[in-house]
């Protein structure tokens, strides 16, 4: 009834974690945005190509083209967005060892919602615990990966890993944006070492400007590799860039982060309830 009323084409069905409903937004195919992946490193894999052409043949407009780049930084990730001829981008930064053959007409079809300028789906390690089911930050400027190294089948409290909703931030690492909101926005700030902080950047300018990023848990990609169980953004230019993010928008978010319900402790990334 609410997407009818929207206007928005749009499947809903319950899942089986408590309180959550997997919404997929269907791309009428006739008007299936072209879509640019940009491979941020060595990061193509035949199961990323797979979902690439199974998207491209399920619409009668829906194509692809394919850029790559030898390092991901914010300067080169500018460069993507100037160079791509599709509607909508999608930023791959580490190899994907699996992922469903519907799951790019998903991430677009997220994006038939005009607020929607960015959308990032659930990412799983290849040793079956989480990578992405979340993103917050903290009041200090620090990003915050919710569920992070959980078990798969761990939905975290109340089912929050499985649930899709409308966030402040998304994952660097596998996003998608729409080209022109993200170029009105500015692009991805070089004054950030990091992409994961210059990512962060973007999403909070385009919040400002009233438009919305989704964590969209009902599509899953799966990493081909398993990394370190160290998360990516710490280092020396990690902790440059959260300061220079909590300098940028600390009277915004100096409470923490507004899409991250108040009942729950803003340092805690398993959402512990702040007593």
């Amino acid at each position: 009834g609410h997407f009818e009323r929207r206007g928005v084409s749009a499947r809903v069905n319950q899942e089986s974690v408590v309180c959550t409903y997997r919404s997929n937004f269907l791309l009428p195919d006739a008007s299936a945005p072209r879509v640019t992946c940009a491979l941020m490193g060595d990061v193509a894999t035949p199961a990323l190509f797979d979902a690439l052409n199974a998207y491209a043949s399920s619409t009668e407009t829906g194509s692809y083209e394919v850029l790559r780049y030898a390092s991901d930084t914010p300067v080169e990730r500018n460069k993507a967005l100037e160079e791509a001829s599709g509607q909508v981008i999608l930023y791959v930064s580490s190899p994907i060892g699996s992922v469903s053959e519907d799951a790019i007409g998903m991430l677009a079809g997220c994006m038939e919602r005009a607020e929607v300028a960015a959308v990032s789906p659930q990412v799983l390690r290849a040793d079956g615990l989480i990578d992405y089911a979340g993103l917050c930050i903290q009041p200090s400027g620090k990003l915050m990966y919710m569920s992070r190294y959980l078990p798969t089948n761990d939905y975290a409290y109340v089912g929050r890993s499985q649930r899709p909703y409308d966030a402040l931030l998304v994952n660097h690492a596998l996003l998608m944006l729409r080209v022109d909101d993200a170029c009105r926005a500015g692009g991805f700030d070089a004054s950030f070492e990091t992409s994961a902080y210059a990512s962060a950047c973007l999403c909070m300018t385009l919040h400002q400007a009233g438009m919305l990023a989704v964590y969209l848990a009902s599509v899953r990609f799966s990493q081909a590799a398993t990394g370190s169980l160290l998360a990516s953004t710490v280092g020396v230019h990690a902790v440059q860039d959260r300061d220079l993010l909590a300098r940028r928008f600390g009277i915004l978010y100096g409470q923490g982060d507004p899409s991250h319900n108040p009942n729950f402790d803003p340092e805690s990334a398993y959402y512990r309830l702040k007593w």
